[in-house]
């Protein structure tokens, strides 16, 4: 009997030494949740940047497509007289005015030659 005696104490004792307070499971629990909003705050931080570089390359794609920036690297825009945009020499014929825009004003000219390449 002394023997069942003393391996009921021993289980008794182990479950005691298992046994944490609540005030340390709270800790414990407190220490988990810093620790994952840590790891959350590293997620976001990441997913932010991420999404910063996403937005600055289309804000730039979007400054290279720009009418205004696209006329100061030289190019000009050419109108007929019905406002339409020309964009073939085919569209043009000799004596025709036109109206071009340029990055900075307009002008008007008339087609004296024009080269079906």
């Amino acid at each position: 009997m002394d023997t069942g005696l003393q391996a009921h104490a021993q289980t008794l004792d182990y479950l005691a030494r298992r046994l944490i307070s609540p005030m340390q499971q709270i800790e414990n629990k407190k220490t988990q949740i810093n620790g994952l909003g840590r790891r959350m705050d590293i997620a976001l931080q990441g997913m932010l940047k991420t999404h910063q570089q996403h937005v600055l390359s289309l804000n730039n794609s979007l400054q290279q497509l720009n009418p205004q920036n696209v006329l100061a690297r030289g190019y000009s825009l050419v109108y007929n007289e019905k406002g339409e945009l020309i964009s073939s020499s085919q569209q043009l014929t000799s004596s025709q005015k036109v109206n071009i825009t340029l990055h900075q004003g307009q002008a008007q000219a008339i087609i004296a030659n024009i080269k079906n390449d």
